[in-house]
């Protein structure tokens, strides 16, 4: 096979692309990653694991952790249903809520958090009561309106 016909079928010929130009430009000089990205050593799919659940485990969704890991989202889903990784994750979540029960600082940031979360609540009680007060005076008036035209 010909040189020439050899790169017109594959575009490349012993790891050189033929630009048109006559300028052979290799290959790897060419790929969109850098070569700090390519050297860079991969994390292997135990990490990956771990770093899922402290992941899902700090509230990110499955969505999020899968694009913080550098893993398509299905890979996450079926991670998730592996009983070894449900078990670790369970293991984890009741840890966390043993330190939460018992250590201080960690109770008066609840207590603080559920008191910030009842005022909130209350404030938008108060001001739903607000509006509907407000609509109430709007409908008397016009009714006042109405019958003050009528007596009129």
């Amino acid at each position: 096979m010909s040189q020439k016909y050899h790169n017109d079928i594959f575009g490349e010929s012993y790891g050189y692309r033929d630009s048109g130009d006559n300028s052979r430009i290799p290959s790897h000089q060419k790929c969109r990653m850098s070569q700090a990205e390519r050297q860079k050593p991969k994390k292997t799919k135990a990490e990956q694991i771990e770093m899922l659940i402290r992941l899902i485990n700090a509230g990110k969704t499955q969505a999020a952790a899968a694009t913080a890991i550098g893993v398509n989202i299905r890979t996450v889903q079926r991670w998730l249903t592996d009983p070894s990784v449900k078990e670790r994750l369970a293991s984890i979540q009741q840890e966390a809520s043993a330190i939460a029960q018992t250590d201080p600082v960690v109770l008066s940031v609840v207590e603080v958090r559920e008191q910030v979360g009842q005022i909130l609540n209350y404030r938008d009680s108060q001001l739903s009561f607000a509006q509907e007060m407000g609509e109430v005076v709007q409908r008397s008036t016009r009714i006042i309106k109405i019958a003050l035209d009528r007596i009129e």
